[in-house]
């Protein structure tokens, strides 16, 4: 899966976050925290295409 699909999924688990929340779904602490830790998650996972350095076989 390329970077604009896996881009495509955050913005729609974000948006499904946002909707829970405003049907009573999530609380609201729950929901503001998850639209707070969402982006940085999805930043993450989509800048860099590298695995973790403690999968790494190589290394020492």
């Amino acid at each position: 899966m390329n970077s604009i699909l896996k881009g495509f999924c955050w913005a729609a688990a974000m948006l499904l976050v946002v909707t829970a929340k405003k049907y009573g779904v999530f609380d609201a602490e729950a929901a503001d925290t998850l639209m707070l830790v969402l982006p940085i998650v999805a930043v993450l996972s989509l800048r860099s295409r590298r695995e973790c350095s403690l999968l790494r076989q190589n290394e020492a």
